[in-house]
């Protein structure tokens, strides 16, 4: 958890580093959703993901999911990096579960969905699925050398959308 001090100074630089890379995350495995907020709807993550990384999803899910989420994150921590980097992929993985939902929502509603995501009861079975697929999304973002996407200028990816990395938005 020492990792996480960066999120907690001046200028947040731990925080803008994971909001970041969690949009790159989503442009990889979901370019129709990233394509949908960032170009279509022009949300920006740090409107609704900052909260999500500042308070390590405290507010956004129940008191049992987040012992379950931390716990992960404790052993991934012993392994490796898990609040700093499997964190990412669990917040990631919460948005992909709702990609079919938020691609139907205006700009409004979708700020509001994406700041009030708490609503979004989940059982103990989904926050499983949930963390095994974190698991799944960090396994194949690895693989694939993080470079298997392009953007354009403004960020937006240039291939309209086409999702061809083998995982979908609400299947996820």
């Amino acid at each position: 958890m020492d990792k996480l001090q960066d999120n907690y100074i001046i200028a947040q630089p731990g925080i803008q580093k994971m909001l970041w890379q969690m949009q790159q995350i989503i442009q990889f495995f979901d370019p129709a959703l990233h394509t949908y907020l960032t170009c279509n709807l022009k949300i920006d993550f740090l409107q609704f993901a900052f909260r999500w990384f500042n308070c390590l999803l405290l507010r956004e899910l129940s008191i049992l999911a987040i012992a379950r989420v931390w716990d992960t994150c404790f052993t991934e921590g012993y392994f490796g990096n898990g609040f700093s980097v499997y964190y990412i992929y669990v917040a990631s993985a919460l948005l992909l579960h709702c990609s079919e939902q938020l691609q139907m929502l205006n700009f409004q509603d979708a700020i509001i969905f994406l700041q009030n995501i708490h609503l979004i009861k989940l059982s103990s079975s989904q926050i499983e699925v949930l963390i095994s697929q974190a698991f799944v999304l960090q396994t194949k973002y690895r693989a694939a050398g993080n470079t298997a996407f392009l953007v354009g200028a403004d960020g937006c990816a240039s291939d309209g959308g086409a999702n061809s990395n083998g995982v979908g938005g609400a299947g996820v």
